[in-house]
């Protein structure tokens, strides 16, 4: 969450590209992070899935989403550091007109600060309300914490294993804690490499509980399905 959202450097050097897509997919079950890599050279996609481990301080982000592809980020979560770098947005385009009409707990306002209240909406997290609520941001030790059912991953790219990549995690509490009955809130990705390299990935989100669920995905470049 502390990474800029948009960032000052890509890596270019072919030979530091090259060594990056060969790093496997990785979980920090302590931290509640799970990195899933799958594809071959030149078509490497990667998604970061939190399903956070830690106490105070978040941003709504409950088995939320992030994904890359070829290093480029083209479905990104806010954090905290995306207020201080702030870019001025045309706000008379019809598209930033509708943005601020979006139904968020955290609407975008036209100020100087609509990046930061951005960050801090399940519509930046990529995420889900219910009921018009959203998973707790932590102010009132009101998260939940997650558990990993299924890892299945980190070989090198190109090594035997790697064209198949599975995790598979299930949040407890963070909607009880938000005063909502959802007895199953559950994400799975499945990473799969296609004979030609392109990377293909499965998002399945189980949750039941409520009446309404309203899912959100954001997109800083072209949106990938």
């Amino acid at each position: 969450q502390h990474e800029h959202a948009f960032p000052r450097s890509l890596a270019r050097n072919p030979a530091q590209v090259a060594e990056n897509e060969r790093v496997g997919s990785r979980n920090w079950a302590g931290y509640g992070v799970g990195i899933l890599r799958v594809g071959g050279p030149g078509h490497r996609q990667e998604l970061c899935l939190s399903y956070t481990r830690a106490t105070l301080h978040n941003a709504r982000d409950a088995l939320s989403l992030g994904c890359w592809v070829d290093g480029v980020p083209v479905m990104r979560r806010g954090g905290y550091v995306m207020g201080k770098a702030t870019v001025q947005l045309q706000w008379d385009r019809p598209e930033y007109q509708a943005l601020k009409t979006m139904d968020s707990p955290h609407p975008i306002a036209q100020s100087g600060r609509w990046a930061y209240d951005y960050a801090h909406g399940p519509l930046s997290q990529n995420g889900v309300m219910v009921d018009e609520v959203a998973t707790g941001g932590g102010w009132g030790d009101n998260r939940g914490y997650g558990e990993v059912i299924t890892f299945k991953g980190g070989e090198p790219g190109g090594e035997p294993g790697s064209g198949f990549q599975v995790l598979d995690v299930r949040d407890h509490y963070s909607w009880a804690r938000m005063d909502k009955d959802v007895p199953e809130f559950r994400r799975t990705l499945i990473g799969v490499e296609g004979p030609d390299g392109r990377p293909y990935v499965l998002d399945l989100l189980k949750l039941h509980g409520g009446k309404r669920h309203t899912f959100y995905q954001s997109a800083w470049a072209d949106r990938v399905a």
